[in-house]
């Protein structure tokens, strides 16, 4: 039985399947929705959320930075930040985003 199998008999019983991807360890563990937005907000529907929570995150100039030593609690480098987009043109191109949204986190309470 395939992924696609097992949705079309769960939405011949009449219910709705939803997609989910685990992260995680065995401590603490998240169930993320796995679809897309208007999937999304159609479970969010059938389970009866009227409210959706939204955060949004935007791309900052700290993310094309890599420090050598953050990982050290004491590090006898003199090496200070790297940017990466000077090593990456490819990289630099994505500076005229900084500022944007590149990801929305949602969630629901039902």
């Amino acid at each position: 039985m395939t992924k696609e199998d097992l949705f079309t008999l769960i939405q011949k019983a009449g219910m709705i399947p939803v997609a989910i991807t685990q992260e995680g360890d065995a401590e603490l563990t998240i169930n993320y929705f796995d679809g897309n937005l208007e999937s999304f907000l159609g479970t969010a529907k059938a389970i009866g959320a009227t409210v959706v929570f939204v955060q949004d995150f935007s791309l900052e100039e700290w993310l094309f930075f890599y420090d050598p030593n953050e990982d050290e609690e004491e590090s006898e480098s003199e090496e200070g930040e790297i940017d990466l987009a000077v090593l990456s043109p490819a990289l630099a191109k994505y500076k005229k985003y900084l500022g944007k949204n590149h990801t929305f986190h949602l969630n629901t309470a039902s």
